[in-house]
């Protein structure tokens, strides 16, 4: 099995795509559809996702297993 370091941080779009090969359009709809952990916005620009709460995902999906939503961490203001 895959194992995650959980440091915290955080990934980009494309890092998550790449990492769970998931296209923009499933990501947004997995989100949407909250069977996939939220971004975390930055800027009005610029949203992010916790990396913690994204190697849970994937190993929700390697054990089989549903995700289970977590709060997003609080970003300062």
């Amino acid at each position: 099995m895959a194992t995650f370091e959980d440091a915290p941080g955080f990934y980009t779009r494309r890092q998550v795509s790449e990492l769970t090969t998931l296209s923009r359009s499933s990501l947004s709809r997995y989100v949407e559809e909250k069977i996939f952990p939220p971004p975390v916005k930055f800027t009005r620009r610029k949203s992010l996702w916790y990396r913690p709460h994204v190697h849970s995902w994937i190993r929700a999906k390697l054990l089989g297993l549903a995700w289970v939503p977590e709060m997003p961490p609080e970003v300062p203001s």
